[in-house]
């Protein structure tokens, strides 16, 4: 295969096994990777949901070769992503990003570390949808939308707790309304990220550690913020007359 079209054709079947889509995929995904962005483009919506629909199939099934497959159809929407055209078409896909989140599992690191960096690069263009996958994800596993990341955090690869972190001060830091940050920020804390932290520090990892900045970099400006306006209210509210001219005094109270 070489076509676009071909693998389009070999991805529709019904009635092939699973090592034989197992092997069309990888060979997919080396396309998706290599190929200039017209053969993306050729590729196109069609391809993309034809992987979607792999995805689909495999996200509820715990069989090695179906897990196979699902880390293959995450790399695949990887490579496809990484690209304005293939970005924005997974951005307007019902369901797409909802089953990436739904491929973080901590049991299954190496796939996980790649939905997690995808997701992060996700918030930074589009905050909303990366927040909206999560959300919906947690509601059909019927868990906190972050427990996962959280929980990855206790796993033994370095690469996927740098990710997880990296993921986190994405979804934090994009925002610009600082009551939205500090509630993101707070569900992670009752997730039980703090608890993680220290283990984290004890690593002594370079990469893990200029994540772990950024974080307590962010926490700290915002921390600044709120009390700075905390610090605003409070004076108006001690000094409320304070600049008022005397009509003002009388309309406060009228």
């Amino acid at each position: 295969m070489s076509s676009p079209g071909d693998y389009i054709k070999e991805l529709q079947r019904s009635d092939v096994s699973l090592e034989s889509l197992l092997k069309t995929l990888q060979s997919c995904r080396v396309s998706l990777t290599g190929r200039p962005l017209s053969w993306i483009q050729e590729f196109g919506g069609q391809g993309m949901h034809c992987l979607l629909k792999h995805l689909r199939n495999s996200c509820s099934v715990r069989g090695s070769v179906e897990k196979r497959i699902q880390h293959e159809c995450v790399r695949c929407l990887k490579a496809y992503m990484n690209n304005k055209y293939g970005l924005q078409l997974m951005l307007k896909s019902e369901d797409g990003l909802t089953l990436l989140a739904r491929s973080m599992d901590p049991n299954y690191p190496s796939m996980m570390t790649d939905v997690v960096k995808v997701m992060a690069a996700v918030c930074l263009v589009k905050h909303d949808r990366a927040v909206e996958a999560m959300t919906v994800c947690g509601e059909l596993e019927e868990k906190g939308r972050f427990s996962k990341i959280v929980d990855a955090l206790h796993d033994d690869h370095t690469s996927l707790k740098v990710a997880c972190i990296q993921f986190i001060n994405a979804l934090i830091s994009t925002p610009d309304d600082l009551d939205f940050r500090l509630h993101l920020r707070n569900e992670f804390v009752r997730e039980g990220l703090n608890d993680a932290f220290q283990d984290l520090r004890d690593l002594e990892n370079d990469d893990l550690n200029v994540q772990l900045d950024i974080w307590e970099e962010h926490r700290d400006d915002d921390a600044s913020e709120f009390q700075h306006r905390l610090n605003n209210i409070m004076v108006n509210f001690e000094y409320p007359l304070q600049w008022s001219s005397r009509r003002d005094w009388f309309d406060f109270f009228a």
